[in-house]
């Protein structure tokens, strides 16, 4: 495997320091944006030609796009899309959906199977909570609960 060789030239430094943030950001996201264009492409087992066919474009124009400097129209990203069969603007992953699920359980005992009725009376009457009462039961969680002395 060929290893890249680093170049040193002036010019590339010239170019590289008067270059801002914004527009290396962009051009990165235009090499991931090609790099996954790509990636789909040969995922489907196409040439260049055969994208081209499935968008009537010239295989060249296909070439450009996956250069990683083609400044794509929403238009073409959107075709692009339905024809590789992928998501290039993520919609659904700019708003995640939470997903909540609830369950009730029901459980029921008799305290004095539990514990003597005695230590079930007095626990209520000093005013002990019930969060006490269920965690020397078994320490299940419990967000509400009622009681009922017989």
């Amino acid at each position: 495997m060929n290893k890249p060789k680093r170049h040193k030239s002036t010019i590339i430094q010239q170019l590289q320091q008067n270059r801002s943030a914004a527009d290396f950001e962009k051009t990165k996201k235009r090499m991931m944006l090609a790099a996954k264009i790509a990636d789909a492409k040969k995922a489907k087992g196409w040439s260049n030609g055969d994208m081209a066919l499935e968008l009537d474009q010239h295989d060249s124009v296909i070439s450009k796009w996956l250069s990683g400097t083609h400044n794509f129209t929403t238009d073409t990203l959107f075709d692009i899309e339905r024809v590789l069969d992928i998501n290039l603007l993520n919609w659904d992953d700019a708003h995640p959906k939470e997903i909540v699920h609830k369950y009730e359980v029901s459980v029921s005992a008799k305290a004095a199977d539990v514990i003597g009725a005695s230590y079930l009376k007095d626990s209520i009457v000093k005013g002990e909570s019930l969060h006490h009462y269920i965690a020397i039961c078994g320490g299940m969680a419990v967000t509400s609960a009622s009681t009922q002395i017989n």
